[in-house]
């Protein structure tokens, strides 16, 4: 190897010694994996479908409803006739964020929930931060809350929301995020997901700076169906969303099994 520069050599690659197994066993071996990746091909390729199914559903019940009824003229385009147009105020709230010093960060106490902490739609507890701060309790999460990211240096994860499940740690939310509060939250968490919101946003962010101003969202306008039409969209998006998760654990279940046992089999720990 060079002094300053590390490098690695076709004769340094030819002094390493690699355990082989029988050229049968090889054989063996590799069609087992074969095997596997036709698994985790298809699995991804159902995911994938399963992903598209759910935006072109949610799009077109989110506009035209299940009912098929006939639409009328609005501020907001062709709207079936008997869906009412209503801000996000008339619904619900913001719950502006927390605002907190290094001084304020320990390693247990309140769950400070920020952008990271959401991916594809959904909570994920890693990358966790904790402050020791006594809130109003207006300020902590409750299940139902509809966390969004209202500020960010990438605008494309401007508008990305979760739901706050049951199953949440006592937490609150940073200063780049913001909680939607909402006896509508089964239906909005599907609009906060939609073309609909995501037109709202891009023309509500800064020439400048990432943001969504909480009380522009407030302003932003939807078409309501009513309460019993909700459910049933809610129902038919929330049945696809199970099995999202359904496929997305199986997949995850047989990459790991994947990987344990090559590197069994690779080792000679096992043997096929």
């Amino acid at each position: 190897p060079a002094v300053n520069q590390a490098s690695f050599t076709k004769e340094d690659l030819a002094k390493i010694l690699i355990p082989l197994p029988p050229i049968n066993e090889q054989e063996k071996i590799i069609k087992l994996f074969t095997t596997f990746n036709s698994i985790i091909n298809k699995s991804k390729l159902k995911l994938e479908k399963l992903k598209f199914l759910k935006i072109a559903l949610r799009e077109e019940l989110l506009s035209k409803g299940l009912e098929k009824e006939e639409l009328k003229n609005s501020n907001l385009g062709k709207i079936p006739k008997s869906w009412e147009i209503k801000k996000l105020k008339e619904i619900g709230t913001c719950i502006r964020g927390l605002t907190y010093s290094p001084d304020d960060i320990s390693d247990n106490g309140l769950l400070v929930l920020r952008s990271s902490n959401i991916s594809d739609g959904n909570i994920v507890l890693d990358d966790l931060v904790y402050v020791s701060k006594e809130l109003k309790s207006e300020f902590i999460s409750k299940e139902g809350d509809i966390l969004i990211c209202v500020r960010n240096g990438s605008r494309r994860l401007l508008g990305k929301s979760a739901v706050i499940s049951s199953n949440l740690p006592k937490s609150t939310h940073g200063a780049f995020m913001t909680i939607f509060r909402t006896n509508e939250n089964h239906f909005v968490r599907y609009l906060f997901q939609s073309n609909l919101f995501f037109r709202h946003v891009s023309r509500d962010i800064g020439a400048t700076i990432n943001s969504i101003n909480n009380q522009n969202l407030l302003e932003y306008k939807f078409a309501f169906p009513s309460s019993e039409e909700q459910k049933k969209i809610v129902l038919i998006l929330s049945s696809i969303d199970s099995k999202i998760i359904k496929e997305k654990e199986y997949l995850i279940k047989i990459e790991n099994l994947e990987r344990s046992l090559l590197e069994a089999l690779l080792t000679g720990r096992k043997r096929v």
